[in-house]
Parts: C-alpha cells; sequence; structure tokens
C-alpha cells in the first residue's frame, strides 16, 4: 500500500501504463508477503497449520517464484504490447502453458521413481 502512490507518481498520467505499473506494485506486495518470514499473514497460516514457519516459506518459494516468473515476462510483453486483453491472455497462456510442463515433469519424475 505503501508504494502505490510511488508507482501512480512516477507513471504517466491516464495512460495504460499505469495499469501495469499498479498490477506490478501489487504482484510484488503479494510475493514479498508469501516469502517473507516476518509478514504476519505467513505466520498466521503456519500457527494455523501447525508448522514451524520457516519451513511454510519455504514450501511457498518454489509457487511463489514460479509466479513472478510468469509476471516477469508478462511485464516484459505488456512493455511493448500496451494492450490490457492481449496481454491478460498472454499471461494466461503461460500460466496455463507452466502448468502442463510442471504436470508433465512430474509425471516423468513418478514413472522414473516407480
Amino acid at each position: 500500500g505503501i508504494l502505490i502512490p510511488v508507482g501512480m507518481d512516477v507513471s504517466p498520467a491516464y495512460t495504460l501504463l499505469r495499469v501495469f505499473i499498479f498490477a506490478a506494485v501489487v504482484a510484488v506486495s503479494v510475493m514479498g508477503d508469501h516469502c517473507s518470514s516476518i509478514f504476519d499473514t505467513t505466520n498466521i497460516a503456519s500457527a494455523g497449520a501447525q508448522c514451524y514457519h520457516l519451513n511454510h516459506v519455504s514450501a511457498q518459494i518454489p509457487y511463489v517464484l514460479t509466479v513472478a516468473a510468469i509476471s516477469f515476462v508478462s511485464y516484459v510483453i505488456a512493455g511493448f504490447v500496451q494492450n490490457v486483453y492481449v496481454c491478460l491472455a498472454i499471461g494466461v497462456a503461460l500460466t496455463v502453458a507452466t502448468l502442463f510442463v510442471l504436470r508433465a515433469a512430474t509425471s516423468r519424475r513418478e514413472t522414473a521413481n516407480a
């Protein structure tokens, strides 16, 4: 919440770039919330799961980094395309493609171990 005014001041007024900057600030804040061991929601979630909070954070990191990589690629594409709907479609396609790749890698690993 603190960085939203900074991001809005950096972006030109009434342009599409404002939408992308706002989305990037919110995405980074969610990423920080899940990767940090000192955030209150992370500590509450680990307490609710009755596990050590650093174990909870280390379990979250692969998911967070996967989504961060997809978001990074989407924001780079958004800088070139500058169309919200096209960027949303590309982001959804990247997410679905990543899920299929992870599913194939997991099934390949399971068949190799069996």
